[in-house]
């Protein structure tokens, strides 16, 4: 069963960015040792930066390395526009 987690809500924040990156990476570690697909819900996340987007994409990998799906969903418009300004809008559910 796919579990659906707020990114927004693990943070306590709307900014993924340098800052509030390794928290977000201790948190994931622990949702990745169940082994269950997880979607990422994006929603409310207002500001994504270069090392946001590495946290996110980082965490991607990890999951794939331990055979687990890991979505990333419900992008709002600033979010999307990183993703697209890098060609890796795919990755967006």
């Amino acid at each position: 069963m796919e579990r659906r987690v707020s990114v927004v809500g693990m943070l306590g924040e709307h900014e993924l960015d340098f800052c509030s990156g390794d928290r977000l990476t201790l948190a994931l570690r622990d949702l990745l040792r169940d082994q269950a697909p997880l979607s990422l819900d994006l929603s409310d996340l207002t500001f994504l930066d270069s090392a946001g987007l590495r946290t996110l994409l980082l965490a991607r990998y990890e999951a794939q390395k331990r055979g687990i799906d890991l979505g990333l969903v419900n992008a709002e418009r600033q979010v999307r526009s990183v993703f697209a300004c890098l060609g890796m809008e795919a990755l967006l559910g």
